[in-house]
């Protein structure tokens, strides 16, 4: 049997499957989840087949690891007080294994917003020879590192919870009529790669298309900008007034959600009038490590919803994840630039930041492409779509519900018992 010790203060389900929760709760092992705010202060055991569990959950008491006893700490951004005090007492000491479980609560950083601490805190994992780090971070491969994509969701669920609302109305998006072939939600116009796609949508007025649903929030655009006001000479200096008003999303809060203007609310409605999305993702940073997804695709793989990604490393990064990309969607000329890139090559460059005029061409043209195409390939080309959605909805299902980080866990205890025994 596997013992470990583990410190979290949210029962997360990373370490069980739903299957093995269902199980546990019928054995009333874990029914102190169903009174989750009453245990805040509780440890408690768990016996699964050949694992027993010692869970900590008290926020307020500092876990001692045991010697020979593994011990997990589940960390957020903001508990680097906690690790730097196990790195100072316990790092390479062979007695004791720690395993470090980021929890962010941030899309892009292990340990902190900023990436100098990001840095020192990686630089010192290198040389701790008996810590090892379960994250989120699809490119961070070092030695005692290992991405697992359960963290990567429960993070992002954590970080936005509503999103998980898009899990369950899959079989209500491919039930429901779409009044649009494309959507696209801009919405605020903050960095250059904002700025050109902007330009893609205007050139000979492509948002006017009518079937294509675009919307820009217009509280959120940056007028002083000097890219702005390029585009406003380009286009007209009323080219912000011509998108229509009731086209925009609501303004940003985190207020309550029956609010008419809250975010997601909005997202969800805008997200069912199209038969598919362009999706500009914001974390694809020239920094290889720092690349990531958001809500932007996750919440579209959970619809079951065909993405139209606007640069090859998002691209890349969805058969990385073990996921089908839409080809069908893309012209051949995109469609080869998109396959000849090489994610692992650092010399080149990872996001189209400044679009290119002749990028920008041939992103419009691939656009007016799907628009204009006669209904019948249309169709053709959403049922190929359709399966593909399905699939990538279903390999979700199995990260969510089956996966688990277990299996990272006994492998990193294998592989420190090895370097024990040499």
């Amino acid at each position: 049997m596997i013992e470990i010790d583990v410190k979290n203060t949210r029962f997360d389900f990373t370490l069980f499957s739903k299957s093995e929760i269902i199980s546990l709760k019928k054995q009333k092992l874990i029914n102190i989840i169903e009174n989750d705010e009453r245990t805040q202060n509780d440890t408690f055991e768990i016996i699964n087949s050949n694992l027993k569990v010692n869970y900590h959950r008290n926020q307020n008491i500092l876990v001692e690891p045991r010697e020979n006893i593994p011990f997990i700490l589940y960390f957020d951004d903001n508990e680097l007080n906690t690790i730097d005090y196990y790195i100072e007492k316990y790092s390479n000491n062979k007695s004791y294994l720690i395993i470090l479980v980021s929890v962010s609560c941030g899309e892009s950083f292990i340990f902190e917003r900023k990436r100098d601490v990001e840095f020192e805190y990686k630089e010192k994992l290198k040389k701790i020879n008996n810590f090892y780090l379960i994250h989120f971070e699809p490119f961070f491969l070092q030695d005692r590192c290992f991405f697992n994509q359960k963290i990567a969701l429960q993070n992002l669920l954590g970080f936005v919870p509503s999103v998980g609302a898009y899990h369950h109305m899959h079989d209500y998006f491919n039930l429901i009529k779409k009044n649009k072939r494309i959507g696209f939600h801009l919405n605020r116009i903050n960095q250059s790669i904002r700025v050109n796609w902007l330009r893609v949508m205007l050139k000979n007025d492509l948002y006017k298309n009518d079937k294509i649903y675009f919307t820009l929030n217009k509280f959120a655009i940056r007028n002083d900008w000097d890219e702005t006001i390029n585009i406003k000479n380009d286009f007209g200096d009323d080219i912000f007034d011509k998108i229509p008003s009731n086209d925009t999303f609501g303004i940003h809060t985190w207020e309550d959600f029956y609010l008419e203007d809250w975010y997601l609310p909005n997202l969800f409605d805008l997200s069912l009038k199209s038969d598919i999305e362009i999706v500009y993702e914001t974390t694809m940073k020239e920094e290889l490590e720092f690349i990531n997804y958001t809500e932007k695709t996750i919440k579209h793989i959970m619809l079951g919803k065909p993405v139209y990604f606007t640069d090859p490393m998002a691209y890349s990064l969805l058969n990385y994840y073990g996921y089908k990309n839409y080809d069908c969607l893309y012209t051949k000329e995109i469609l080869e630039i998109y396959k000849n890139f090489n994610f692992n090559d650092k010399s080149s460059p990872r996001i189209f930041q400044n679009l290119e005029k002749d990028m920008i061409n041939l992103h419009h043209e691939n656009i007016k492409w799907l628009l204009e195409m006669p209904n019948e390939e249309w169709e053709n080309i959403k049922e190929i779509c359709n399966q593909i959605g399905k699939e990538n909805h279903n390999k979700m299902d199995k990260v969510l519900f089956e996966e688990t980080i277990m299996d990272n866990i006994k492998n990193i205890i294998d592989i420190n018992n090895k370097q024990n025994t040499i």
